[in-house]
């Protein structure tokens, strides 16, 4: 495998890891409460719900800082060595464009990840794991 390739692939990779973690984050809110409802006794699992927590509580302060997420910044490394475009605009921004054709502004991103984090906090709290 040809230098430029390998990179491709480790940006393939990374983008795939932020997509699960995308996903992780987003949907956590709707499951947790469904799940207790139906009494899944995964969705109480104090690892799972540390690590979601750990996950929005990261994103939040990188939000507030103004820094970009870490998977992003090496995303765009690997995609510089490998002669990828980069991202012009944040991760879920990019994303959501150029998939769904939404234009997709800041506010819009920090209206939905206050509404995910804030949701996330208080199931935390409200229906928190059971140990």
């Amino acid at each position: 495998m040809d230098g430029s390739r390998m990179w491709k692939s480790f940006a393939h990779i990374i983008l795939a890891l932020h997509v699960v973690c995308s996903v992780f984050v987003l949907m956590m809110p709707l499951i947790v409460p469904l799940g207790v409802w139906l009494a899944w006794p995964w969705v109480q699992n104090p690892w799972l719900r540390h690590v979601h927590l750990g996950v929005v509580l990261f994103i939040a302060a990188e939000v507030i800082l103004g820094k970009p997420c870490p998977l992003m910044v090496w995303e765009n490394r690997c995609r510089t060595r490998a002669g990828m475009p980069l991202y012009t605009t944040g991760f879920f921004d990019y994303w959501v464009e150029k998939l769904l054709k939404i234009p997709f502004k800041d506010w819009m991103f920090e209206s939905i990840f206050f509404t995910v984090g804030a949701a996330s906090v208080a199931e935390y709290f409200l229906l928190g794991p059971v140990h």
